[in-house]
């Protein structure tokens, strides 16, 4: 098992599917149930089989899926052209760069991979940043569907429970425009460094 390839892609699982999958699908069992009704399943929860624990994190996991693919079709992929273009700017300083420039691949995740196979460490932390905006990204359409679910089937019928989900909603796009940052800055260093090197390394060959 290459660990270098497996650990991202877990990481990715787990903290952009699983986990967000799983705050939502808790949201949804609270306000489709009421307070007093899940407060007696979280009791009786030690009683779980092992089949249903599975069946919990796999339905939790189609949940991060489908809202995280939500979230790249409306919302982040408008957003990452900009990335796309920094990239191409920095690419376009070394002689490698209309290699990128005219490759009909996806230069976001194209420039990732190179940098992944170069730098394995480095790749592990861009793939957790990536993780962590895909979380962000499903824990906001996941609150701003909490909210609506809330007015209309809510159990309780307590309106601020809404208010709460918008505001969590909020705050989750605020720590989405930070990891975006992070994650857009990390890939830029190490992309120029890696071009960096690969030039100083061809130049001792010569």
């Amino acid at each position: 098992m290459n660990l270098s390839t497996t650990v991202p892609q877990l990481f990715y699982d787990l903290i952009g599917r699983i986990i967000p999958g799983l705050a939502v699908l808790v949201m949804a069992i609270y306000i489709l149930n009421g307070h007093d009704n899940f407060i007696s399943s979280v009791k009786s929860s030690s009683d779980m089989s092992f089949a249903f624990s599975v069946g919990i994190i796999l339905i939790s996991y189609l949940i991060g899926t489908i809202v995280g693919g939500m979230w790249l079709f409306f919302v982040r992929r408008k957003t990452d052209k900009k990335l796309e273009n920094e990239l191409l700017e920095i690419s376009n300083q070394f002689p490698s760069g209309n290699i990128i420039e005219t490759s009909k691949l996806n230069i976001i995740g194209l420039v990732y991979d190179y940098v992944h196979h170069a730098d394995p460490a480095a790749g592990v932390r861009i793939a957790k940043l990536s993780a962590e905006q895909h979380m962000a990204g499903v824990i906001i359409l996941g609150g701003l569907f909490g909210g609506i679910l809330n007015l209309f089937v809510g159990k309780d019928s307590d309106y601020m429970l809404s208010v709460y989900c918008v505001i969590f909603s909020i705050c989750s796009f605020f720590l989405y425009q930070h990891l975006k940052s992070r994650f857009a800055t990390s890939l830029k260093n190490h992309w120029k460094l890696s071009q960096e090197v690969a030039l100083i390394s061809q130049a001792e060959k010569k």
